[in-house]
């Protein structure tokens, strides 16, 4: 019984181990571009755009592709200012990842607010998020990822972001 308790947890870790190389790819230049579209992207990223607004100017979107991302700005929540990226789980890349969270502090920057969160925890948010959506955990919550104030200290860790070369 404890051998195949032993074995259950190798092909785990693992599976674990597996998944994490698959995200590890090499770093290359971001590359996002602001652009104020009128009533359009907010801005441009190495694989399409970059659309952020209120739940009223996301109902209205109708020029969305492949590869374009969509960002509900929620930080005008009083209780727990958010930024939500649907659809994160089909964004792989490192790169991709950080070219579109410097896009996110780029619009904090310009319309100011409560939400502080900084790019290495929202990286490992995400990542965290993608690994649960990978597994088949709880994949109605890990399809999009929500970066809160309030997970600012659960995911601010830097150990865990060197080991994993976030």
């Amino acid at each position: 019984m404890k051998k195949s308790n032993w074995k259950s947890k190798a092909i785990f870790l693992g599976a674990v181990l597996l998944v994490c190389s698959y995200y590890q790819q090499p770093h290359s230049e971001s590359k996002y571009e602001i652009i104020h579209e009128k009533g359009g992207a907010y801005a441009s990223y190495s694989e399409g755009l970059i659309f952020i607004g209120d739940s009223d100017f996301l109902e209205q979107l109708d020029c969305v592709h492949d590869g374009d991302i969509i960002v509900e700005d929620q930080r005008s929540k009083d209780d727990n200012p958010c930024m939500k990226v649907y659809q994160s789980c089909d964004v792989r890349s490192s790169r991709e990842m950080d070219e579109i969270l410097s896009v996110l502090c780029e619009y904090e920057n310009e319309y100011p607010s409560d939400w502080e969160r900084s790019i290495p925890s929202m990286k490992l948010e995400w990542f965290c998020h993608n690994l649960s959506y990978d597994f088949c955990f709880c994949r109605d919550r890990s399809t999009d990822v929500d970066f809160d104030n309030h997970e600012e200290v659960l995911y601010d860790h830097k150990v865990l972001n060197k080991i994993l070369k976030l």
